[in-house]
């Protein structure tokens, strides 16, 4: 299913890069960017939470899956109420041409995608894979078809945020379809145990995803002076670099309900056979894709996008170790660390850390 997901992202990347040319390919990337990075702050709180709680406390699943579900229904609305008031202010701040309108029609993904993520890891607590599987193949090849389709009569920002709210549409009725209507009957009844573990998660992943996209977001804050053209170069570039991220939720979509049960169980031999499985995968997958493609980071982009984007091959190079490599082997050890319990320390440390991206990011762009 991750296979299907990366290389649909792939796919819509090309076709996005190919139709929009980099200019408008530069304005869809930022707003997708904070759509991407909203998103993520929700689903990597109450949705993992679930997950875990699932799997160590089968015998009161059901109850669970409601909780969470009637939790994740409130918070995505919340999301979804915030973004849309403050659109004007986002568009300001990233200088995007008609922002307001773009960042409003994004925003109406984001309750879809919400409970469709409630629901997949409902299914992964079960450790349900093959539904969960099921569920990421028909969102990511809803994307490949809405994206060719609009590719073949006319590609435009708006009509690519429309395809991303049609996928996860399809998305969601097929999970909600698997988990079943009892787990959507409104509860609280485990208000307090799905709270105490999603808040640290929350927390984490608000860290997690400014680490991701600081870099980005300072280009297009910051660098008034840096054309278009090189910020779509960028864009196209970190999209490339972002692609082995898709590892780590692979590893941690196995491991985390896998150690918890396991911990559950007082099983500590089994805990530590999928924790050490689950990153020699890794290194053995990463280390050589992330050579492959800092080694032809020029041939990669002119083959993917054209050569209008080759320049952005140093970018590339800088971003696939950055991304790649390092930041997916972060993200799987804290997937560990949250499975046993950590999840307090690791968002104390991905928040420790924004702050010195900050000022990276920003010192770099303002020295060129």
């Amino acid at each position: 299913a991750h296979a299907c997901l990366t290389a649909s992202a792939y796919l819509v990347a090309v076709l996005l890069g190919r139709g929009l040319g980099p200019s408008a390919y530069g304005v869809y990337g930022i707003v997708y960017s904070v759509l991407l990075s909203i998103e993520l702050i929700g689903r990597l709180g109450v949705p993992q939470a679930v997950s875990k709680l699932i799997a160590e406390r089968e015998d009161d699943a059901r109850s669970l899956e409601a909780t969470g579900i009637t939790i994740t229904g409130g918070l995505y609305l919340s999301i979804f109420a915030g973004f849309w008031l403050l659109a004007p202010q986002l568009a300001q701040l990233f200088r995007v041409a008609d922002g307001t309108s773009l960042f409003r029609l994004a925003c109406w993904d984001i309750p879809f995608y919400g409970l469709f993520f409630i629901c997949s890891h409902v299914l992964n607590g079960r450790r349900d894979f093959a539904a969960q599987s099921l569920g990421l193949i028909v969102y990511s090849a809803s994307r490949v078809v809405g994206i060719s389709a609009l590719y073949l009569v006319g590609l435009s920002v708006a009509g690519a945020l429309l395809v991303n709210i049609f996928a996860s549409v399809l998305g969601l009725g097929f999970v909600a379809w698997r988990v079943g209507p009892p787990s959507f009957r409104p509860t609280c009844s485990h208000f307090r145990s799905v709270v105490d573990l999603a808040v640290p998660i929350a927390l984490f992943s608000l860290g997690a995803q400014a680490l991701l996209s600081m870099d980005l977001w300072m280009l297009n804050a910051l660098g008034a002076s840096v054309s278009s053209e090189v910020k779509g170069m960028y864009v196209a570039a970190l999209n490339l670099a972002r692609m082995p991220n898709v590892a780590a939720f692979v590893a941690s979509a196995v491991m985390i309900p896998s150690i918890a049960r396991a911990c559950a169980l007082d099983r500590t031999e089994d805990a530590e056979r999928h924790a050490g499985s689950g990153i020699r995968v890794l290194l053995v997958l990463l280390i050589p894709i992330c050579g492959l493609i800092v080694v032809q980071a020029a041939g990669i982009l002119e083959f993917v996008f054209s050569t209008a984007f080759v320049e952005g091959a140093a970018f590339l190079q800088v971003l696939t170790l950055a991304h790649g490599l390092l930041y997916t082997l972060f993200m799987a050890c804290c997937g560990i660390l949250i499975a046993v319990g950590g999840a307090r320390q690791v968002a104390l440390l991905s928040l420790a850390s924004v702050p010195l991206a900050a000022v990276l990011a920003a010192s770099m762009v303002g020295a060129h």
